[in-house]
């Protein structure tokens, strides 16, 4: 799997078209403590699910409070629809397997990244690896 950067003024454009592709599609996030990575040594916490299991991908939207870009990521449907709101993000990211895209990166300055992988809808049951 490859990670491909998009810049900053194309997050917008890259929200929007990842929502068109991927709305309903099955998603798993996962949120992984970066900072002791970065410092050189094991990570301290191992990734954390943010939600249970799998849920249909409703939207992925990008804004911006106090100069600082947030990305708003909502899962679910009807009464179990979530949103999670990833704050001073600092990096975007494309996740690649061979031409297929099998999910966003997203790193925050708080040193977390927020990882969420998609199913391919030919096969719902099996997320991304």
């Amino acid at each position: 799997m490859r990670d491909i950067r998009i810049p900053e003024d194309q997050w917008l454009e890259f929200c929007e078209s990842f929502t068109r592709q991927h709305r309903g599609w099955l998603t798993d996030m996962q949120l992984i403590d970066t900072r002791s990575v970065e410092a050189g040594m094991p990570p301290e916490h191992k990734p954390v699910a943010l939600f249970p299991g799998v849920r249909p991908l409703q939207e992925l939207r990008e804004d911006h409070s106090n100069s600082l870009a947030e990305l708003m990521v909502t899962l679910g449907e009807g009464a179990d629809e979530t949103s999670y709101l990833i704050e001073d993000a600092i990096a975007l990211y494309s996740r690649m397997q061979g031409d297929a895209r099998r999910g966003v990166r997203i790193d925050s300055g708080n040193g977390t990244t927020t990882l969420i992988e998609i199913s391919d809808p030919a096969d719902p049951s099996n997320p991304a690896d």
